[in-house]
């Protein structure tokens, strides 16, 4: 279920980006994130399962519990302003992600976005971090 969710955000990207005409390599956050190279890309997004929040259920006879699925899309760009860098690149996904069916009556909403690091050696570039959900239910048989 989450390796299709995840799999299903990423297509959605990929859509998202080709309609706006933006260029960016989008993939699975790295299973080794020290050793992904970074030295060769313009702007990559990686998506990573960020976890389940579980609601408390009613009661101990409950048969069904709601949770909050997470998404972390990691966005690294070398530039920050102008057409197809990574303001417009952040605010494309955020259009393109909100409100997407990721599972049927799952629409994503987005929790945040922050800067997360920068790097300004001879690589040079940024990454920003955006959050989303999407509200389901786990039914016990």
């Amino acid at each position: 279920m989450i390796v299709d969710f995840e799999v299903a955000l990423i297509n959605r990207i990929k859509a998202v980006l080709n309609v706006a005409n933006l260029d960016a390599k989008v993939e699975s956050y790295p299973n080794d994130p020290a050793g992904y190279n970074v030295a060769s890309f313009t702007a990559t997004i990686l998506v990573r399962y960020g976890g389940k929040v579980f609601q408390t259920p009613p009661n101990r006879q409950f048969v069904m519990q709601h949770f909050t699925i997470e998404f972390d899309v990691f966005v690294l760009f070398r530039s920050l302003k102008g057409a197809g860098e990574g303001y417009e690149l952040l605010q494309t996904l955020t259009n393109g992600l909100i409100g997407y069916d990721i599972a049927k009556d799952m629409r994503l909403f987005q929790f945040s976005e922050e800067i997360i690091s920068e790097r300004s050696d001879e690589i040079g570039f940024w990454i920003y971090q955006q959050r989303y959900g999407a509200e389901g239910v786990h039914r016990v048989y």
